[in-house]
């Protein structure tokens, strides 16, 4: 008894353990920066991060007066995570604007090297919170969106 017992609590470790490194290679296959082309050809650069940051930048933001956006990502799937993103955008006047909120579903190839999916963005003017999307009644900017990794 003493043995089934030492076996199945083995067993149990090694099953826990390899769930964990399975993530770990999950999140070792996509760190990195992707170049995205969105649906309306406008481009980005993303920066994924092993622990779960997330960084933007945006062909656009000159056009339309936002920043760099920062946020986080978790894993939802096989090879599939959701980000979430935050910046700010700015009037004429240099003035704060709104508060963005871009929300991504992202499914990568098996390799982490290239990537597809769509994303949310909804602007959160005051007293809108951010924090809670649901305060934001306005219709949201949808898109579709494929990337590749930057290799040496």
């Amino acid at each position: 008894m003493k043995k089934l017992f030492i076996v199945t609590l083995s067993f149990l470790v090694l099953s826990f353990s390899g769930n964990t490194f399975a993530g770990q290679d999950f999140s070792e296959k996509i760190v990195g920066t992707y170049l995205i082309t969105e649906n309306s050809g406008n481009q980005r650069i993303w920066t994924f991060f092993q622990d779960g940051n997330f960084l933007s930048t945006s062909s656009v933001q000159p056009r339309f007066g936002f920043n760099d956006q920062q946020g986080s990502w978790k894993k939802t799937g096989k090879n599939e995570i959701q980000g979430v993103l935050l910046n700010f955008g700015f009037k004429k006047d240099n003035s704060l604007d709104y508060t963005g909120r871009l929300t991504a579903t992202i499914k990568f190839n098996k390799d982490g090297k290239t990537l597809e999916g769509q994303y949310s963005l909804r602007k959160y003017e005051s007293p809108e919170d951010p924090m809670k999307p649901k305060t934001d009644a306005a219709k949201p900017i949808l898109s579709t969106f494929k990337g590749q990794r930057l290799s040496h």
